[in-house]
């Protein structure tokens, strides 16, 4: 390609030369070549004046002969080449042109060809009669011919220089400025001119190859302003900059592959050749600049650019490792704070502080709100999860927050543990980049094994009290992350920071690793260079890691999970005693204690002690007070709260303290401050509980209890929430058992001082078949609803407790044991649900709770009616019989049912349905045989 410099972008060509496709129309197209006058300028025999009045023919009307002109003598001698001698004239001679009679013309005859022909150099081909291959011009003249003859005007369009319309489109490619096309922030590159074309092409052609670079120029001058501008914002996240630095190399990577293929570049075709995969790479990458747009956390971006290369894979196959290789750079920032989060990295101040400014994971109610951060430990995990990104596992994210949220709880308990700031008791912090997965996968799990070692014999030196942290610890933790408070602040740690850093300086570029991989990566794909052309190890384990960031720390995070489970377990058991805090839940909560249990039911029911309720000018003694629930001299419900205060006081501390000391009275020493309280219910409830003959009378009373930390990790608000349910349960079973007794005892004596002829015997008889249905139920719920899983929850915490003694009698950590604070949270909750299902408290029991709360309600009726020793008690029988009998009939049909899966049920509690099932079938009939009901 010819670049000539000239003034002007354009070079109108001399369209009015005679193209050499055009043939005169006598131009014989035979094998022989056509006759041709010598009638050149140059030429000695050319006559001077033209010749075509002398060539014409005359006219035969009016041609006469006149005379000659005067010639010039002959030559009296004629020599012969022979022997000089004249043939006579009239001498038979043979007829040189006879050879012509019969035959066509010369020109018609045939060439006789030979190969000596095409070793001629000074041969030349004839004209070839394609347009395309008689040069640009030819096709420029036809295509204003054309144009012209069509429409009258020039539409073929202006023709620019070669060497400026090569050099436009080449910067244009490139995101540059030209003399033909210019930058609008609004609609990208814009054409300077519509018309422009280069020669030898149509318009069209022409506007085609300029609107495909006009598209790949604007991506790529877009891009670049991307990763320009996302410097500039302040509140940008970490992983927008590493994906700004990722789109930067790739842009560079590109513009260096243009720029060494130019030279090789001499036409339009190749030029657009050379942009093809340069600007299927940019829709890829500007289809991920689009989508984390939007972004605004680490978490976000990094799922965002996983779902785009995810979309690229199946279209551009051959882009899958440079893909790849940005995703694990823009998703390093998160896997850093990841790191941090769970005590791999150092960062500033302490890990609380770094959760709550910098990585997103504190509950939303707690941002922003200075709340202590052990709160934090009450939030379920499902709440973490969903701020997770949408490639973390759900197991691998459960393990990510369970090592997370023990650590916090571990800092808040021993800021100076080795597991918490690992680098002041010497041990390495693990480093890991984005490149470690296609340098050396056993390079990770050689980095784990040596953190592992040293944060073990840290942690035994320090449960050991072998020795301790630098004195410059407590200060450096206490204060605020200044430049003197870095991780390297102490002298030692500082002078080898130093070390690396010059030794970084003094290694050559290539032992830097320089270009990068994201480089070498690109520059084989946009160069079609197979792997093992590049040199670049292609594993395709190592991109799926690429794709898999946390596959990269699974070694480390095993490590790590096991290390701190077995230091949180160790806190939470020995050194803060949540075996206390859970006999403590179990002794009020689910009423396990004789004593609280006996003085809860006097002080709610007992008729015959003083009442707490405030009466006009009548003063309360000093004794026993209670709110005599459903006494006839009762005339309100529900009580005061200082009526409720005065009942209750000394309930929870005599009932605690009584087996060990009853010395000691002093209720703030209960653990978590038991104490008693109201329940916040809707108004539909309160309603209910108006009434105190109802079987919600009781429902406002509840206990409050708030676990310190750590046990807060276990006994979290969904199991206090779990035990408010089943304290409430039982609450109004004791009430309903209470009553069966008091109405057992009274028909007792009546029957014996009862009259002949009176129906003592009716009253009786459906008393003691109440009293021994509740009796019944309230044996079931204590004994196999909550004694038997309790006993169950209570053997795991023992089998625990002696693994945790092996492993220290055996000089280990996290061997024998490895359950983790979330483990043990789950266990006690599932334990929890173990006794509301014995209960029937799930919602899958709800038919079976309403049908137990139908005759409990029958039982109350029947005891505050005052038609209940009268000859209208039948009716209030038969009632309670009849709900009776709905009941065994659901509690039959539910234990039936075959399976876990169809029934929704485990089969210990099928056969716990089933025992009581049984029991109140069989003494129900008993009773209908042993009591007759008389007309």
């Amino acid at each position: 390609m010819d670049f000539q410099r000239h003034d002007s972008p354009f070079q109108p060509p001399n369209l009015d030369i005679p193209s050499t496709l055009v043939v005169a129309d006598e131009c014989d197209h035979g094998l022989f070549a056509s006759l041709e006058f010598d009638l050149k300028p140059d030429n000695p025999y050319t006559p001077a004046k033209y010749l075509e009045a002398d060539l014409q023919l005359p006219n035969l009307d009016t041609f006469e002969f006149g005379l000659l002109e005067d010639v010039e003598a002959l030559n009296d001698t004629i020599t012969s080449s022979d022997d000089g001698s004249c043939l006579p004239v009239g001498e038979h001679t043979e007829d040189v042109w006879a050879f012509t009679q019969g035959h066509e013309t010369l020109l018609d005859r045939p060439e006789f060809r030979t190969w000596e022909t095409f070793q001629d150099e000074a041969h030349g081909e004839p004209c070839s009669a394609f347009v395309s291959e008689a040069g640009p011009k030819s096709f420029d003249i036809s295509l204003r011919s054309a144009s012209v003859a069509r429409c009258g005007n020039h539409i073929h369009g202006r023709i620019a220089r070669a060497d400026v319309l090569f050099r436009s489109l080449l910067d244009l490619g490139c995101g540059r400025q030209s003399v033909l096309f210019f930058w609008d922030e609004g609609k990208g590159f814009v054409q300077l001119d519509q018309d422009v074309r280069a020669a030898g092409l149509s318009l069209e052609a022409s506007q085609s190859l300029i609107a495909e670079m006009l598209h790949t120029g604007t991506m790529m001058r877009r891009l670049r302003t991307f990763s320009d501008n996302t410097y500039l914002t302040e509140t940008t996240s970490p992983a927008h900059i590493a994906l700004a630095k990722s789109v930067a190399v790739v842009l560079d990577v590109l513009e260096a592959h243009v720029r060494m293929s130019t030279a090789s570049t001499r036409s339009l075709l190749q030029l657009q050749n050379l942009f093809s995969r340069p600007k299927e790479v940019l829709l890829s990458i500007e289809a991920i600049v689009a989508a984390v747009e939007d972004a605004m956390s680490n978490e976000q971006v990094s799922s965002a650019v996983l779902e785009q290369v995810q979309i690229s894979q199946s279209d551009r196959s051959w882009l899958h490792p440079v893909l790849s290789a940005v995703f694990a750079r823009a998703s390093k920032p998160w896997m850093d704070g990841i790191c941090r989060w769970i005590g791999l990295l150092p960062g500033p101040g302490t890990v609380g502080r770094r959760l709550k400014s910098s990585y997103g994971y504190a509950p939303p109610d707690l941002e922003g709100s200075g709340a202590n951060l052990s709160l934090m430990a009450s939030a379920t995990p499902s709440d973490y999860l969903q701020q997770l990104p949408e490639f973390v596992s759900e197991a691998d994210g459960a393990v990510i927050i369970e090592i997370g949220r023990s650590l916090r709880l571990i800092e808040e308990q021993c800021p100076d543990h080795p597991i918490v700031i690992p680098q002041v008791w010497n041990v390495e912090a693990v480093e890991l980049s984005a490149d470690d997965t296609l340098a050396n996968i056993q390079r990770i799990i050689e980095k784990t094994e040596l953190y592992t070692a040293q944060l073990t014999r840290a942690i035994k030196d320090y449960s050991c009290s072998k020795r301790r942290p630098s004195p410059d610890h407590a200060r450096k933790t206490k204060g605020s992350s200044s430049r003197e408070d870095l991780a390297w602040a102490c002298n030692d740690a500082q002078q080898l920071n130093f070390l690396h850093t010059g030794a970084r300086f003094l290694r050559s570029p290539e032992a830097l690793g320089l270009p990068d991989e994201l480089y070498n990566l690109t520059l084989c794909a946009v160069q079609s260079l197979t792997a093992s052309e590049s040199g670049i190890v292609d594993d395709a384990r190592s991109l799926h890691l690429h794709l898999d960031p946390i596959g990269m720390i699974k070694p480390l995070l095993s490590s790590q999970a096991r290390l701190v489970n077995a230091v949180s377990l160790r806190l939470l058991l020995r050194s803060n005693h949540l075996r206390k805090h859970l006999d403590l839940q179990h002794s009020f909560q689910l009423i396990g204690n004789g004593t609280f249990l006996s003085r809860l039911r006097t002080a709610l029911f007992d008729p015959d002690i003083e009442t707490a309720e405030r009466q006009s000018g009548v003063l309360c003694s000093s004794g026993t007070l209670g709110l005599r629930l459903g006494a006839p001299a009762r005339r309100s419900w529900p009580p005061a709260s200082s009526e409720l205060r005065l009942s209750l006081m000394g309930i929870l501390s005599d009932s605690y303290h009584s087996p060990k000391d009853p010395s000691i009275v002093n209720m703030s020493t209960l653990p978590g401050d038991l104490s008693f309280a109201i329940r916040s219910l809707p108004d539909e409830e309160i309603e209910k509980i108006s009434n105190p003959q109802s079987l919600a009378a009781l429902d406002f009373l509840r206990l409050q209890y708030n676990a310190p930390t750590p046990v807060n990790a276990v006994i979290t608000p969904v199991a206090l929430q779990k035990y408010d349910n089943i304290f409430q349960c039982l609450l109004r079973l004791i009430r309903v058992h209470y009553v069966t007794t008091q109405m057992y005892m009274q028909g007792v004596l009546d029957r014996a001082g009862a009259k002949p002829g009176q129906p003592r015997m009716l009253r009786l008889g459906a008393v003691q078949e109440m009293h021994v249905f509740v009796s019944v139920l309230m044996s079931y719920c204590f004994d196999l609803g909550v004694a038997a899983p309790w006993r169950k929850f209570m053997a795991s915490l023992d089998r625990l407790h002696t693994e945790l003694a092996l492993e220290d009698a055996d000089d280990q950590l996290g061997t024998r044991v490895v359950l983790g604070l979330d483990g043990l949270r789950l266990l006690h909750e599932n334990t929890l649900d173990d006794i509301r299902g014995r209960l029937l408290l799930r919602r899958r029991d709800l038919h079976l709770r309403e049908a137990i709360d139908a005759v409990l309600t029958e039982v109350l009726e029947f005891y505050y009616s005052p038609y209940a020793g009268s000859n209208k008690a039948p009716i209030l029988h038969g009632k309670f019989r009849k709900k009776l009998s709905t009941l065994c009939t659901l509690l039959h049909g539910s234990a039936r049912k075959q399976g876990s899966k169809s029934a929704g049920i485990n089969m210990e509690d099928r056969e716990a349905l089933n025992i009581l099932s049984g029991q109140l079938n069989m003494d129900r009939f008993a009773f209908c045989g042993e009591h007759d009901i008389p007309d």
